[in-house]
């Protein structure tokens, strides 16, 4: 059940230079970033775009949020004030010298940069001993400007395009890996591809290195597989973040190697259940639970389905492995595709829309016929506008235990569904929307009439606050439009390079 809603620090890590030789030809730091730091403005953050020349000239473009201290939730909040800037520099070993441009305003949109205020800038790239996910060593790029009053540190490094992994021995021996592999911990079929070996002249023996595992016909392969001359069909799936290397081997002499970039999947689930009559509101809570969500969680993917409710959509965006970080958005969720998302084990958080209440579960022990457990309803393929099936708080926090042991506990839940934290106001119609073999059986067990509210007991969503960071629940009514959600303490949860 839910009701129409009636009115409308610190220091930053700066990329300080890293003991050891690098020459600029060897760093690239074309692609896309996250951005935190200070100006005269004050505090921002935001996404960095940079390009890189073969000469080490590189320039970007860097969109600013800037912030402010909040009181409600005693974090810094964006402001609503927005900034833009502009680097030109040259890399130099893992230094990076040149300006930072303040392109916000009229005058620099007619007149470009000749009289944008700018600042000397030199930055130091930091490295990591290996590469991430994404096949960048790079770890910042910082460094102050405006005389030590402005800093900034951009991370999270996602190159323009993979590293070409190196070319394999000579030789008509070859394994065709795919560039990326994706990693579902709670259920890794989801993330499994085909690849083919092919084997020339003689027997070899086929290993793999790194975050990865090998499959023989959907059957893990232990130790070094032999493969007869010929090729062969093979599975390969991603078990963690890093290169995976796969090798085929006669006696100790390589014959063929190929290369591919696990990455594990983080998970941001935007879910709809049972809408009812209130279907009407539906498009509208989409997009404004995206507008507040997805633009603070750079360089992530939707993959939704839409109004058309075509899973298969959905699918097909959660098997491809090109981006590993996915804000998942699916307009209508049966009770199977629920589980089957809370069960891949790489939520980073979720926000859930329905109809909802408590009663007894279903089946429970006679002894718990006076326990009201929150549920929230699910919704048919068809659409969200009927009802399928009741998922109950015991439920979730079983499938969700899988992701807190990948990622940890949940940046945010918000579970916007009405008596998600306690009966509140419905409390004369406690046992009204109870299953009717339940409600015999508490006849017969508590006695008729039944038993009034304040003498029974109640588990809310509030049992899942130790598997997340933040979460917000619904003492009785929840409401459509959406203007009973705390935007911005969702948005202060986010941590999305975690």
């Amino acid at each position: 059940m839910r009701r129409h809603f009636l009115g409308a620090a610190g220091a930053l890590g700066l990329g300080l230079l890293l003991a050891g030789p690098a020459q600029a030809q060897e760093l690239n730091l074309g692609g896309s970033y996250s951005i935190t730091g200070k100006d005269k403005t004050g505090r921002f953050r935001g996404t960095a775009t940079l390009t890189q020349e073969a000469g080490g000239r590189v320039a970007g473009d860097l969109r600013l949020d800037y912030l402010r201290w909040s009181w409600s939730s005693f974090s810094y909040a964006p402001s609503g004030r927005r900034g833009t800037a502009r680097i030109e520099a040259e890399l130099r070993g893992q230094t990076l010298r040149g300006r930072r441009y303040t392109t916000t305003g009229l005058t620099n949109v007619l007149t470009g940069l000749d009289n944008a205020e700018s600042f000397a800038i030199t930055y130091g790239v930091a490295l990591n001993d290996a590469p991430s996910e994404h096949g960048s060593r790079v770890k910042s790029v910082g460094g102050r400007f405006d005389d030590g009053r402005g800093q900034e540190s951009l991370t999270g490094h996602r190159p323009s395009a993979p590293t070409p992994p190196p070319p394999p021995p000579a030789g008509n021996d070859r394994i065709e890996l795919p560039a990326r592999l994706l990693a579902v911990p709670g259920a890794p079929e989801e993330g499994r591809q085909t690849f083919t070996v092919r084997v020339d002249g003689s027997a070899a023996s086929l290993s793999v290195a790194g975050p990865g595992r090998l499959l023989r016909n959907g059957a893990a392969v232990s130790g070094a597989l032999q493969l007869q001359p010929g090729a062969h069909t093979l599975q390969v799936e991603g078990t963690g973040d890093g290169r995976v290397t796969v090798t085929l081997r006669r006696g100790s002499a390589e014959a063929a190697r190929a290369t591919s970039e696990s990455a594990v999947e983080r998970l941001y689930a935007i879910l709809w259940g049972y809408q009812g009559t209130e279907i009407d509101y539906l498009e509208g809570d989409v997009a404004k639970t995206l507008r507040n969500v997805l633009p603070h969680l750079p360089g992530y993917a939707l993959v939704e389905d839409g109004p058309s409710f075509d899973q298969r959509k959905i699918d097909e965006g959660l098997k491809d492995p090109t981006n590993p970080r996915r804000v998942l958005n699916d307009w209508c969720v049966s009770r199977d595709e629920l589980f089957r998302y809370l069960r891949r084990g790489t939520l980073r958080g979720i926000a859930w829309g329905s109809h909802g209440f408590m009663e007894p579960f279903p089946g429970c022990p006679d002894e718990e016929l006076d326990m009201f457990e929150s549920r929230v309803w699910t919704a048919p393929n068809s659409g969200p506008r009927t009802t399928e099936k009741k998922t109950f708080v015991r439920e979730w926090r079983e499938a969700m235990a899988a992701s807190v042991r990948t990622h940890g506990p949940l940046d945010f839940a918000l579970m916007h569904s009405c008596c998600t934290g306690a009966i509140g106001s419905y409390r004369d119609e406690v046992w009204n929307y109870t299953d009717a073999t339940t409600k015999s059986r508490a006849r017969t067990v508590l006695g008729d009439p039944l038993p009034r509210w304040d003498r029974l007991r109640y588990t809310s969503f509030d049992a899942l606050q130790p598997q997340v960071r933040y979460l917000k629940t619904y003492v009785g009514p929840s409401y459509y439009g959406y203007g009973d959600v705390n935007w911005a303490s969702i948005r202060n949860s986010l941590e999305p390079a975690r």
